[in-house]
């Protein structure tokens, strides 16, 4: 006996090879009737198992998209959350653990970037800076102000 299976894209066959002159001794329509149940109740059961770990599985992953998609929108305070201590709830730590230092990075990169515009701006000095292709990445007040220029918008950039 052959049956066709189907999981999603996959197909195959089952093929049941069976003796038929033991089973005519014990009763033939019981024997493959008892089978035909076994076998049914088997695939119903996996796929079941496997539409619910598919749905589950998708829930979660899902979850953890919606909170990347959050913090790259600005959402800065968008944390995954941690239901369990399964290799999903891990994920979900690890991932909240690298937003948190993300977080503190931008902190830190804000306040750098502050502490340098007040030290530029403080002194008497005209203090301009470039990349390595000679453009004008920044320049302090006492530089425009020797130059002629009101804003540093006026030389960002330029050569």
């Amino acid at each position: 006996m052959a049956l066709p299976l189907q999981f999603g894209k996959e197909q195959g066959w089952l093929v049941l090879q069976y003796d038929l002159h033991d089973a005519l001794s014990s009763g033939l329509a019981i024997t493959l009737q008892n089978m035909l149940v076994y076998l049914v109740s088997m695939l119903l059961s996996g796929f079941l198992t496997y539409l619910l770990l598919k749905k589950i599985l998708h829930l979660r992953l899902r979850r953890l998209e919606l909170t990347l998609n959050q913090y790259s929108a600005g959402a800065h305070d968008a944390r995954a959350e941690v239901n369990d201590n399964n290799e999903f709830g891990r994920l979900e730590l690890m991932l909240n653990r690298t937003l948190d230092a993300l977080d503190q990075q931008r902190t830190l990169s804000q306040h750098t970037q502050l502490f340098n515009e007040l030290v530029l701006n403080s002194t008497t000095d005209g203090i301009i800076s470039a990349d390595m292709h000679g453009r004008i990445l920044q320049v302090n007040q006492a530089g425009l102000k020797i130059f002629g220029y009101q804003s540093a918008d006026e030389l960002t950039g330029q050569d």
